[in-house]
């Protein structure tokens, strides 16, 4: 009981610097009532989204000395310590957490799921198959699956393991995704049914919108860009949405326009040498060649070993 005491007074004297408000009253319900375990676990959640993961790892270490049955809290442990870069302590302790809760579909699936970030496709795929053992019809292990064998090259498998996720689960946005990329060129029609199916369940998604306008890239622009400017609307902060439409108008050759939107990028990232590099071609289409010659060394002052930039002003005769 005594380590018990000094472990939670050592916990209770690890605070950030500036106490706020939210943070003051974790300290206070945990001052009176020190061996509540679901206490540290709250004030770990409220470090954890301050960044401030050292103070998380020693609450949840100490909530973990106090009730170890508690799956959520090895979940937030390991995620910090992956945020951290420690990703050998995050999948340590998700290995441990798999061992302590056998039979608990959410530990497995983010077992495996960890195992696959740190390129350990045949342990995932184990996991995984401990979760179908409990489970046949868990469409999130049969995601999970179709990772794993699109990392390992296997692309017949991995269809067949998205087509059995988004069959038991057709809100899976993901796989639907990856689905329309895996079988663009080899079932285009099936293909865009199936990122169809991504917009269908959340059409205000800027991330599905994205993959949605990639698809339409080259056979039809014109809806691609249509889609582009529905994400900026949503989301004027979305860089890629200016990039990838002056991408797309300059390859109308609707330079103007692809000038301008490659402007906006320019000035929402100031330090991305893409963006640039880009408006420098655009520039360029426009002859402006001057402006483009300020672009293209404008890029390589962010990136010196940009070569496209340096091929560009080659190009120009410096």
């Amino acid at each position: 009981m005594l380590i018990l005491v000094q472990l939670a007074c050592k916990s209770n004297n690890s605070i950030q610097k500036e106490v706020t408000p939210q943070l003051e009253y974790f300290n206070q319900l945990i001052e009176q009532s020190p061996f509540v375990d679901s206490l540290y676990f709250a004030r770990a959640t409220y470090y954890y989204d301050q960044n401030s993961y050292d103070e998380a790892i020693k609450d949840l270490s100490y909530a973990i000395r106090l009730d170890s049955l508690q799956a959520r809290y090895f979940h937030l442990l390991a995620d910090c310590y992956m945020e951290q870069g420690n990703s050998y302590e995050g999948l340590s302790t998700m290995v441990k957490a798999g061992i302590l809760f056998p039979t608990r579909i959410p530990t497995l699936l983010k077992l495996s799921e960890y195992q696959n970030l740190l390129k350990q496709e045949s342990k995932s795929l184990a996991t995984i198959n401990r979760i179908l053992t409990l489970n046949p019809l868990e469409s999130e292990a049969h995601f999970m699956a179709g990772i794993n064998y699109r990392d390992l090259g296997d692309t017949a498998q991995a269809i067949t393991s998205f087509k059995k996720a988004t069959s038991y689960d057709d809100h899976l946005i993901d796989a639907w995704i990856i689905l329309s990329q895996l079988e663009q060129f080899t079932d285009p029609v099936y293909a865009r049914q199936c990122i169809e199916n991504a917009l269908r369940v959340d059409s205000t998604n800027t991330q599905t919108l994205h993959s949605y306008a990639e698809f339409f890239h080259e056979s039809d622009p014109l809806l691609a860009l249509s889609t582009y400017h529905k994400i900026i609307l949503l989301d004027p902060a979305y860089k890629d949405a200016f990039l990838n439409s002056g991408i797309l108008y300059f390859s109308i050759d609707s330079f103007a326009q692809a000038l301008q939107h490659f402007d906006i990028a320019c000035h929402q990232s100031p330090t991305e040498p893409t963006y640039y590099y880009y408006r420098g071609i655009a520039k360029e289409a426009i002859n402006d060649i001057e402006g483009a010659r300020s672009d293209y060394n404008q890029a390589l002052q962010l990136d010196a070993n940009y070569t496209e930039a340096k091929k560009a002003l080659e190009k120009l005769g410096q």
